[in-house]
This record gives C-alpha cells, sequence and structure tokens, in this order.
C-alpha cells in the first residue's frame, strides 16, 4: 500500500504530539528538581566507587560503546546532558587531584596497609576489626562521628573519636605520612586526606 499525503500528514502530527509529550514529561521532570536528583545519584555512584585515571578511561569507553548502550541511546537527552555533566566533572577532579594524591593500599585479604615502597612502609590491621572498618567507612567525603560510629559499632562518640586518633597517629609513625592520613573537622567529621589515595582491594 502507497504513502499518502494523509497517512504523511497524520504521521507527521502523531510524531509532533508523542515529541511534546516527552518535552512536557521532561519539563515537569526538571520542575520537580528530580534530575538534581538523578544528578546526586549519579555523583554518589562515583564517590562510593572513587575510579581512578584508569577507571575513567574503561568508563568513557563503556559509555561510548554503542552495543552497550542501546538503551541508553534512546533515552532523553536531559539524562545524557546530565551523564556527560557528571562524567566530565569527576574527570575535570580526577586531572586536577589523583595525579598528585598518594596511593595508600590496604589489602581487604591480608590486612595489609602500605605505600610505596611497601616492603618498607606497611603494618597490618586485621580485617573486619574496628580499625578495619574505619578505613573501609572513610573516603574523601567528610563522614560525621556518629555514622562512623554506627558503622564500626563502637560504644559512643568518643569512643569512636579514640580509636580514629589512635590508628591515625599510628599509620603515620608506619608509613611516615605528613600530613596524617585521616583528616579532620570540627563540624564535619573526619575524611581521607585529599593528599591521599586509599585503594582498597
Amino acid at each position: 500500500m502507497g504513502i499518502t499525503i494523509t497517512s504523511h500528514t497524520k504521521a507527521i502530527k502523531i510524531y509532533k504530539g508523542v515529541k511534546k509529550a516527552r518535552l512536557d514529561f521532561m519539563k515537569k521532570v526538571t520542575n520537580l528538581g528530580l534530575l538534581d536528583d538523578l544528578e546526586k545519584s549519579i555523583k554518589q555512584t562515583f564517590q562510593e566507587n572513587k575510579p581512578d585515571r584508569r577507571a575513567m578511561e574503561i568508563l568513557k569507553l563503556l559509555l561510548e560503546d554503542k552495543e552497550l548502550n542501546k538503551e541508553a541511546l534512546s533515552m532523553d537527552k536531559a539524562f545524557l546532558d546530565v551523564m556527560d555533566r557528571v562524567v566530565n566533572i569527576i574527570a575535570v577532579s580526577n586531572k586536577t587531584t589523583l595525579e598528585s594524591r598518594l596511593p595508600i593500599y590496604l589489602s581487604s585479604t591480608t590486612g595489609q596497609l602500605s605505600r610505596d615502597p611497601a616492603e618498607k612502609f606497611n603494618f597490618i590491621i586485621k580485617p573486619g576489626n574496628k580499625n578495619f572498618k574505619i578505613l573501609e567507612t572513610l573516603n574523601n567525603e567528610y563522614k560525621q562521628t556518629e555514622e562512623i560510629k554506627k558503622h564500626i559499632k563502637a560504644l559512643n562518640n568518643p569512643a569512636t573519636r579514640k580509636m580514629i586518633n589512635t590508628l591515625n597517629a599510628k599509620i603515620k609513625t608506619k608509613l611516615k605520612l605528613n600530613p596524617v592520613l585521616i583528616e579532620s573537622k570540627t563540624g564535619n567529621g573526619y575524611r581521607i586526606n585529599n593528599k591521599y589515595e586509599l585503594i582498597i582491594d
């Protein structure tokens, strides 16, 4: 059956209607702040996994792979723009900070905490104990003492602070670190100092 002018007109009208419906929907989503929630969720994923430069290179290849992203290619542009923006933010951040960070390695199997050269600067933290869990909990974003206390199942906040300070002093001595690995800020809590990259494997 041939394509008539009427068929063509109807198809165009339907296409425009569907396009308008999608645009209206995305405007509502934007107005409700849901795209901000999406961006926060994506950023949180990056923060939790702490990608290094190699991970970012692999991620870029995965995102650009058309075969792997058949569904993503049909997503609304607003979503893809958010994803691109977050990836670019993280990539720039990696370029300016991770290159100058000193890697600190923590083995989840042996409990060895070390920096290069590992044979000279290392000591063992038993996997699963409170000191190990402290390091597992921390990243480069501040964590409140209360949150750390719950994760390591400490008695109270003062006990948590004492454990963190004791661990921090020991790490500084054993790994010869200056400044200390765990940074604290009144009102904000604790985090891994931005001069270091804690890598847990």
